[in-house]
């Protein structure tokens, strides 16, 4: 990246050539280079997408052609700037943290994200006085790991900097349990009425004025199916949000039930994680190396009821993510498996 333009060396094929440009930060292999010392101490610098090299020349375009040792594509540079000093791009936390949020008590929290690669990436919280500083890999990821504390309802606050780049701030956090909530429909069905179909929560209006409940935070992560990891989740709907008489309507019944008997219990606040959908079955929800590693499984799920893509995009993507426990129903997508014991071996392998 250019310190004074903030633009990044890019390659782009122009009239059949393959050249370099800049352009803004897209986080794709076409602005990814690597730098090599060579036995002269000069560097070659390679392109992650095409594996050309830079090369000079007199055209006003700097082309990029196979590496062959020509002099042209031997570079040295005089002295890199501080890893500090150089502007990120695009600094992001995941979209799973956010203002209004709960993190696990007593369990290190994981904030994580991404920049441009080698940048280095602040974090603190308001409940520990250290500020935490790592860089991002080649990918332009990072992740820090700031120690648990004790459940409290004192709001607390992240923030998150790099240089270059608007501070990101998260607050008005609380700590205590956060749930992770999964499965099919069941899961899913809301509180309130469903037009044709369900006719709500017994005594909902009732139910509903009791449902002011505001150190009970939920989000859920976007629908997404993805046919391999994904680093980042969807975007969440809803963010974090307390429960109130207005928006429990639209709030999966078995979370708002299971959540309060919690708040009763401990007096901590509450934090509810729902990824769900409807129709779902358990193999969507299991990673493909978890599959893989038991013949049983592979022979039976593997490319089965789109196997491993829901644990691609709505799972893995906040597997950072510090938790008491999950709340786990589904079944019905997998009534008809044969033997029944597949079943239980998968749900078995699933949670392990």
């Amino acid at each position: 990246m250019n310190i004074g333009s903030g633009l990044y060396l890019q390659s782009y094929t122009y009239k059949g050539t393959e050249v370099m440009i800049q352009n803004a930060y897209t986080g794709r292999d076409a602005q990814l280079w690597s730098l090599t010392q060579l036995p002269d101490n000069s560097y070659k610098a390679i392109n992650k997408l095409n594996s050309l090299a830079i090369t000079a020349s007199n055209n006003p375009l700097t082309q990029l052609q196979p590496f062959t040792s020509l002099p042209a594509q031997k570079w040295q540079y005089n002295k890199l700037p501080a890893a500090d000093t150089v502007k990120a791009g695009l600094l992001n936390v995941s979209n799973i943290l956010q203002s209004n949020m709960v993190v696990q008590r007593n369990k290190p929290t994981n904030i994580w994200g991404s920049a441009s690669a080698g940048t280095v990436v602040s974090v603190k919280a308001t409940w520990n006085g250290t500020l935490f500083k790592t860089t991002t890999d080649t990918d332009g990821h990072w992740l820090v790991s700031i120690p648990g504390v004790a459940a409290t309802f004192n709001p607390q606050t992240i923030t998150v900097s790099a240089t270059g780049q608007p501070v990101i701030k998260l607050d008005n956090i609380l700590i205590g349990d956060v749930w992770f909530c999964t499965g099919q429909s069941n899961m899913v069905y809301e509180f309130g009425f469903i037009n044709g179909f369900f006719p709500g929560v017994l005594n909902t209006e009732t139910e509903v004025l009791k449902a002011n409940k505001p150190t009970i935070r939920y989000a859920a992560v976007g629908l997404s199916n993805k046919n391999s990891p994904s680093y980042e989740a969807a975007k969440t709907n809803p963010a974090w949000t307390a429960i109130t008489p207005t928006n429990v309507v639209k709030f999966s019944g078995i979370m708002y039930y299971f959540g309060s008997k919690l708040d009763s219990a401990l007096h901590i606040p509450i934090g509810l994680v729902m990824a769900a959908t409807g129709g779902s079955a358990c193999e969507a929800w299991t990673g493909a190396d978890v599959i893989s590693a038991d013949p049983v499984l592979a022979n039976y799920y593997t490319g089965r009821n789109g196997a491993s893509r829901t644990y691609n995009g709505m799972i893995y993507p906040v597997h950072n993510l510090s938790i008491t426990g999950i709340l786990w129903d589904q079944g019905e997508s997998n009534q008809y498996d044969e033997p029944v014991s597949n079943y239980t071996r998968l749900n078995t392998a699933m949670i392990k």
